[in-house]
């Protein structure tokens, strides 16, 4: 199960890895982003498919192509094949007409000339220079299958002849009569490789850009180095290695302090090692999750009248359900309970605490204001949670941000500092 809304993949995070040149690649892209594999094989099998496109990155780094004769291109084989667009002639009255009508013959070749020239620079620039060994077996085959496809057209002596200028008569008729035996399944299954294969070339560029790193699984470690949110300019890394015995770890810091960057960070690298993608991270290894939850911007909800306290009981019910169910859990939660109050918050988050800790298969991440609970977590019945603060020191009565993960508890407080800072009191007291 993935509850990963609060990533904002759309707005935050498809910006960063999209390069893609028309928008039925992006969609594509988009298509990988919303489909996580099953299986630890599948994953495993997309980071292959990222990995054969790096050792043919010499071939790919400049992978373009025009994305009005890709769409006029793509127009025009849909009519021709729907019959909207009709060639269907015997050779001696295609030839006639082309012969008779001076615009049906430019039209249709000012289409045949566009399609070949981009057909033939998907084959000779990119295709065709592939190493297939490179690539996982399936997706080795559906490239091998769109070479077919290209190389049923000729392209090469169509490509010359228009290059030198002297695309034929003849020739248009026969190609016409090339397109009319090429069954529109293949059209569509070219076109859809096509974007597919745009969609990972665009993972690809996003990672090498980024530096990104590709995880390991491994079925008890949570290490990560060199951890940062690809959205935030001039991003701090953090390192993060989980004890063996821990299982649920408290988030403290002060306002301001990164808590929540911090958290949409280990969200954002974990669900995209489980797309089968590379993290924003030096180094990362991991467990195979059954469930990703990531809690950081709950809301009332309008449509059900839901408060937002509700929302967190219920996001924390379903998670629960899932980790009951021996399903192996990572949950983030960003200032649990703050919809309620602060008795509550205390009671109920304590309650929480030691029931996650029941689940040593699981990860949980839990950010909180609640300074009461530090004793509580340093109690010896609670091994099984960890301590952890956003670094924030006080400089000349200033707060100093260092944005680094540090163990431990903060008792820091400067929600009175940025309060005045703010020149609130002065308003206040008009």
């Amino acid at each position: 199960m993935l509850l990963v809304q609060d990533l904002n993949i759309v707005t935050d995070v498809l910006p960063i890895f999209n390069f893609t040149h028309t928008g039925q690649a992006e969609t594509a892209l988009l298509h990988l982003f919303r489909q996580a594999p099953g299986s630890v094989m599948a994953i495993l099998e997309r980071q292959e498919i990222l990995k054969g496109f790096r050792q043919n990155w010499e071939v790919l780094s400049e992978f373009s192509y025009s994305p009005i004769y890709q769409r006029e291109t793509q127009t025009f084989l849909n009519n021709l094949k729907s019959g909207r667009t009709s060639l269907k002639s015997s050779p001696i009255i295609a030839r006639l007409g082309y012969l008779w009508s001076d615009e049906h013959r430019h039209r249709t070749q000012a289409s045949l000339i566009q399609m070949v020239l981009l057909l033939d620079r998907f084959h000779e620039r990119y295709f065709r220079r592939l190493k297939p060994a490179d690539f996982p077996e399936s997706f080795a085959a559906q490239l091998d299958s769109a070479k077919q496809f290209l190389e049923s057209f000729d392209l090469s002596s169509y490509a010359v002849s228009i290059r030198e200028k002297t695309f034929s008569i003849t020739q248009t008729v026969q190609l016409t009569r090339t397109l009319e035996s090429i069954s529109s399944v293949k059209i569509t299954a070219f076109w859809e490789f096509l974007f597919l294969f745009e969609a990972y070339w665009s993972l690809t560029k996003a990672g090498l850009k980024h530096a990104f790193c590709t995880p390991t699984f491994h079925v008890s470690t949570f290490e990560v180095k060199g951890l940062y949110h690809p959205a935030v300019v001039n991003a701090v890394p953090n390192d993060f290695q989980r004890p063996p015995d821990e299982n649920v770890f408290l988030l403290t810091g002060p306002n301001m302090a990164g808590k929540s960057t911090l958290l949409k960070a280990l969200g954002l690298c974990v669900y995209l090692a489980h797309l089968g993608f590379d993290v924003p991270a030096t180094t990362c290894v991991l467990p195979c999750f059954d469930t990703i939850a990531v809690s950081i911007n709950l809301n009332d909800d309008l449509r059900s009248g839901y408060s937002h306290f509700m929302t967190e009981l219920l996001h924390l019910k379903t998670v629960l359900e899932q980790a009951s169910g021996d399903q192996k859990c990572f949950a983030v939660f960003d200032e649990l309970f703050r919809g309620t109050n602060p008795d509550d918050a205390l009671d109920i988050t304590r309650a929480t605490i030691t029931g996650l800790a029941r689940f040593p298969h699981s990860i949980f991440f839990i950010s909180t204001h609640l300074s009461q609970l530090e004793p509580y977590a340093a109690n010896d019945a609670q091994a099984a949670v960890g301590s952890y603060h956003i670094d924030c020191v006080l400089t000349d009565g200033k707060p100093v941000f260092s944005y680094q993960l540090k163990r431990g508890w903060s008792r820091l407080k400067i929600g009175r500092i940025l309060f005045d800072e703010a020149g609130l009191p002065g308003l206040l007291a008009q």
